[in-house]
């Protein structure tokens, strides 16, 4: 911080397999910088964003916010459980304030982490029990539910978030399809691939000419 300006960090992913979604979250954030300095910004300084690109990649994150955080009073946006995870130790050394832009519970423990919205497991839940409710699942007609997860241990946590609650409701589950993590780009090819994994999981059929969107 100076006499003119409050430096924010941003590290999201502008160039990498997630950076249409994040940019658009990064830009509302330096909207509401916009506003605050028309307004004549905070006791008489402006806030300024100092993004660094992240590209979704937890060595990529852990350089960008070296280079931010001696510039910094906080970082307003860092992208990904993975990366709060990894610079955790930075993070309560430097006594950074941090905005997590990650919903997964791992982040919720971290010291100067703050974790603005509902968690994965929460609305996997939320999600589950809305499903069973719009398929009329009862105790004489239970639905099977399908899982699609990682094979690490954010997709446990989720399969098992998805478990919970399908005990509360009435639908079984079926044993989850396990993938193994990838760095690749989403392509609508892949999302046909695991929405077909999905299916096959809960013994549904599916209808081949049902692709997905060009931007999921």
């Amino acid at each position: 911080m100076s006499a003119k300006e409050i430096r924010v960090g941003i590290l999201s992913d502008f160039s990498g397999p997630i950076a249409e979604a994040a940019t658009a979250g990064s830009l509302g954030m330096e909207v509401l910088f916009d506003s605050v300095n028309d307004k004549g910004g905070v006791c008489g300084r402006k806030v300024v964003a100092v993004k660094g690109d992240t590209k979704y990649d937890v060595q990529q994150a852990t350089q960008a916010y070296r280079a931010a955080s001696r510039n910094v009073v906080m970082i307003g946006q860092l992208l990904g459980a993975d990366a709060v995870v990894a610079l955790k130790v930075n993070i309560a050394r430097d006594d950074m304030p941090t905005i997590s832009i990650s919903i997964n519970t791992a982040t919720l423990k971290v010291k100067d982490v703050y974790v603005p919205m509902p968690v994965f497991e929460g609305e996997l839940a939320n999600g589950v029990v809305w499903a069973a409710k719009q398929a009329g699942a009862s105790a004489d007609h239970p639905v099977k539910l399908g899982m699609v997860t990682a094979a690490d241990d954010y997709g446990k946590a989720y399969a098992d978030a998805v478990e919970s609650a399908a005990k509360a409701t009435p639908a079984s589950r079926s044993s989850p399809a396990r993938r193994s993590p990838s760095p690749t780009r989403t392509t609508p090819h892949r999302s046909v691939k695991l929405k077909k994994s999905a299916r096959n999981a809960a013994g549904a059929r599916w209808p081949d000419t049902d692709l997905p969107c060009q931007n999921c």
